[in-house]
């Protein structure tokens, strides 16, 4: 019995400094894991603003190409007709919005959807100013009547898309702004 008691002396003390070492090393774990965890979500919201900033500087561009000032002296070339050119420039828009299809995954549906409908109104007119112009006549005819029924047209739907998508942009950095403050303070608490 006198034996019992002495491994009992030495075990029990023993087991409780092994449990207190064994609870003292998982917290510190469960805390670097924590850790972990929040450094690896702070990449990739880093890498997903990326992404996103990077779509919203494509459908820029792509609103900025399809400008009328911008749209008809790159399509135009030389002698060409009404036809052709009316052809060249909806092709244009269409070819460009079918190159930053794949950017819609990464701005908002309201910014997407205007986008599309502010190219989709610039075909609709570039068909308007075509239907007034017949079609073996120069292509400087329809440009002429473009620009003119675009000076007359009530609102400019590629510039409303334009200011939209860099108002949501802008937002873009007061919200990552926001989520960097939030995560160092709480390594600071932690710390």
């Amino acid at each position: 019995m006198e034996l019992l008691g002495d491994l009992l002396k030495m075990v029990l003390p023993a087991a409780f400094i092994l449990y207190a070492v064994f609870l003292t090393v998982q917290s510190f774990l469960n805390k670097e894991f924590r850790e972990k965890q929040l450094e690896l979500k702070r990449e990739g919201a880093e890498q997903i603003l990326t992404s996103r900033l990077q779509a919203y500087e494509r459908m820029c561009l792509l609103l900025e190409r399809s400008q009328l000032t911008s749209l008809i002296p790159r399509v135009n070339q030389g002698e060409m007709n009404k036809a052709q050119l009316q052809f060249l420039l909806i092709k244009e828009i269409r070819d460009e919005l079918g190159h930053n299809l794949s950017q819609q995954l990464y701005i908002s549906d309201k910014a997407w959807g205007m986008t599309v409908t502010a190219l989709e109104s610039l075909v609709q007119l570039i068909n308007e100013a075509a239907s007034k112009v017949e079609d073996e006549q120069p292509a400087l005819m329809l440009v002429q009547v473009l620009l003119a029924e675009s000076l007359n047209k009530e609102g400019d739907t590629i510039n409303t898309a334009l200011a939209f998508i860099k108002e949501e942009a802008r937002s873009l950095f007061i919200y990552q702004a926001n989520e960097q403050s939030l995560f160092e303070k709480k390594n600071q608490k932690k710390g």
